[in-house]
């Protein structure tokens, strides 16, 4: 007689780390967590009901570091901390040929002591609003993605559109590390085809400390230093990251 039950099967691909994905599974079935970590829009629901929405290109051209506070990894209910690395990026196009001048991600830690409140509640107000903010340089993506001058149209659109331009880059080779509550972060030297929708009016209202984009000047970024961006932006970026989670940890 045969009975049924449920079999999962787990193999190595080509790395030998089997045991330490099995182990990994169990730990984040009992903890009822996930292996793996979302920030920004989940792809392909939440990206795709953002691009139709209409969304505005990103026109600077000047070189610029950006932190989207809404690309910050977000905690399990019942685990203070998990580690792991960036594995995609999904990005909203102006066109399917996009143009990036210049453009390379890192992972970013906000500093600061508002920074518990912010990933337990990312809409909970805070009592100051600053005009600047710190982060520390945790990764760094090696090498900037440069496409030829040709790719793409002239210049991005004015105004809102339906954007069907889609764009997806695999950042598991370069083995970028972070822990919920780092931040997808870029330098874009010049042009950079992404987009982004403006904050209603409730929302950019509320402190700047937990919500909105910080932009500051262009500069080489290294792995344990520190940038202070000056500028606020209400806006967020038509981006989904997703990270492979390799482990918890339940001291902060």
């Amino acid at each position: 007689v045969l009975s049924q039950k449920a079999v999962c099967f787990i193999h190595a691909n080509a790395g030998g780390f089997a045991d330490m994905t099995f182990h990994l599974l169990r730990s984040a079935h009992f903890l009822k967590a996930d292996s793996t970590g979302w920030a920004g829009y989940e792809f392909p629901d939440e990206l795709e009901a953002v691009a139709a929405s209409g969304l505005y290109a990103d026109k600077s051209q000047t070189d610029r570091l950006v932190v989207d506070l809404s690309l910050c990894f977000r905690r399990f209910d019942q685990i203070p901390v998990w580690h792991g690395i960036l594995s995609w990026i999904y990005l909203v196009t102006p066109y399917t040929a996009a143009t990036f001048n210049g453009l390379q991600f890192f992972v970013a830690r906000p500093l600061g002591d508002e920074i518990d409140a912010e990933i337990s509640d990312p809409s909970s107000p805070s009592p100051t609003s600053p005009t600047s903010r710190t982060f520390e340089i945790i990764s760094v993506q090696l090498g900037i993605v440069q496409t030829r001058r040709e790719t793409g149209r002239a210049k991005p659109p004015n105004g809102t559109h339906d954007f069907e331009g889609r764009n997806r880059f695999d950042t598991q080779v370069f083995e970028m590390t972070l822990r919920s509550g780092d931040c997808l972060a870029w330098r874009c030297v010049h042009r950079c085809d992404l987009t982004f929708h403006e904050l209603d009016a409730t929302q950019a209202a509320l402190p700047a400390i937990n919500r909105g984009t910080w932009i500051g000047p262009g500069r080489d970024v290294e792995p344990g230093s520190k940038v202070t961006l000056t500028a606020w932006q209400p806006r967020r970026y038509a981006i989904g990251v997703q990270a492979e989670v390799q482990g918890f940890n339940f001291y902060k």
